[in-house]
């Protein structure tokens, strides 16, 4: 009989998918504890005006990321040539560095806008994002380089680095007269260190032999080659984005407290799935891509990836919405006791995300982002008008389980196309080239 060290040695052998996928929960979760345990000392450090712009920072920052990348960053694990992926990485650099040049120069000219409503008064923070805008870009760069070689070893540590750099600038930051900005510059440094780790590890795909002229030519053809991602990719990503955000804006009709119960029910149910399942999804997002260039398929880890994914959620989400009324006044206090029917109504949403989000990266492997596209735009309607139904009859709890359903609709359709597709692929498809 296989001892209990030896078994758990064979599940987690060097190299293998689960001892990958626990490399990066173990960096995602020190990296969250750290975090956990000094945000009560920035809480003193900063004031909540502070903690405010730099939410108003970090949205900032996310959704001109999206737009400087062009969602290329995505397309490195694809190729099945190394030089494609070299010239591909370096054209992505420089499309960010263009775009950040120019999304800075918009916002620099829509100052007076930006005042107005009191998101940015100072020009120099207006520049500083732009910059970090570059620097995130080459991060996540970086990741995908890393996440190609499978250095998850390296990923993971550099998460931990990140939060580590980050809350410490901060806190330096705090005692001095860059206080104002103490956080985003902060936040900055702790991805700038992150980001020069990351190209450092990878340096080799930035050495090139080609003439320039050669390697221009050759940038030009993977951009076009992977034209889909600003095409397609980019578009979907900024309506999933707006389709997260929607019910927040539009549950506001009925108050404030009632974002509050639906925003606190998303914390305590998102934060697992985030947790675990972001883990798991860029281990996910190696294996089938390699398996998809090298074999035409990637049907055998899918299938794994989703039985595993199933098997560890449906117990704790079931005991989720079977508990919930009765622990949410206990640990939260009495006030947050009406949160529990909507930690319920979004126990399947949130089980469907958990279980079907990783496996969607098939969709991309596949090169089909115009699907994408479409069944983010699908998404989108549908919550506009599951909400709104719910606003009809003035009641929010039924707009928020229409809400669940419709995402949980979507999620399922997302399942079937994507297991589809991981079983469809040719050997000779576009995207092992």
């Amino acid at each position: 009989m296989m001892k209990i060290k030896e078994k758990i040695q064979w599940l987690l052998k060097e190299g293998s998918f689960r001892r990958n996928v626990a490399t990066m929960f173990s960096g995602t979760v020190v990296s969250q504890v750290v975090y956990l345990l000094f945000y009560p000392v920035l809480t003193r450090l900063y004031t909540p005006s502070h903690f405010g712009q730099y939410a108003i920072f970090l949205t900032f920052l996310s959704i001109l990321s999206l737009l400087a990348t062009g969602q290329y960053e995505q397309g490195i694990l694809l190729p099945k040539k190394e030089k494609n992926v070299k010239v591909l990485s370096l054209g992505a650099i420089f499309i960010a560095a263009v775009m950040s040049i120019l999304l800075t120069a918009v916002l620099l000219l829509s100052r007076p806008v930006l005042q107005k409503y009191n998101l940015f008064n100072n020009s120099d923070i207006i520049s500083f994002l732009g910059i970090s805008v570059f620097i995130n870009a080459l991060y996540q760069i970086g990741i995908y380089l890393s996440l190609r070689k499978k250095d998850f070893k390296s990923i993971s540590a550099i998460n931990i680095l990140n939060v580590a750099f980050s809350i410490l600038f901060q806190a330096i930051l705090s005692q001095t007269s860059l206080k104002e900005f103490g956080l985003s510059m902060g936040y900055m440094v702790g991805t700038l260190v992150s980001m020069g780790f990351l190209l450092y590890q990878n340096k080799r795909t930035f050495v090139i032999k080609n003439a320039f002229i050669e390697l221009v030519g050759d940038a030009r053809n993977q951009l076009v080659r992977f034209k889909k991602f600003p095409l397609f990719n980019l578009p979907a990503t900024l309506v999933n984005l707006l389709a997260n955000q929607a019910p927040q804006i539009l549950l506001n009709t009925f108050g404030q407290s009632v974002v509050g119960y639906f925003s606190l029910s998303q914390r305590i149910l998102g934060s697992p799935v985030t947790l675990f399942s972001t883990s798991l999804s860029h281990v996910f997002k190696e294996k089938a891509s390699s398996d998809y260039r090298n074999k035409g398929n990637c049907e055998a880890i899918f299938v794994k990836t989703f039985k595993t994914l199933f098997m560890i959620s449906i117990i704790p989400f079931l005991l989720v919405f079977i508990f919930s009324p009765f622990l949410v006044p206990i640990v939260f206090g009495s006030q947050w006791e009406m949160a529990s029917p909507y930690i319920q109504a979004l126990t399947l949403m949130f089980f469907f995300k958990f279980t079907v989000s990783p496996l969607s990266y098939v969709i991309i492997i596949a090169e089909k982002q115009k699907l994408n596209l479409v069944l983010q735009s699908l998404l989108l309607i549908l919550i506009i008008i599951s909400i709104s139904i719910g606003l009809y009859r003035k009641d929010p709890l039924l707009a928020v389980i229409l809400y669940s359903i419709v995402y949980s609709f979507i999620y399922a359709l997302f399942l079937l196309i994507s297991y589809k597709l991981s079983k469809n692929g040719k050997k000779d498809s576009s995207a092992t080239r």
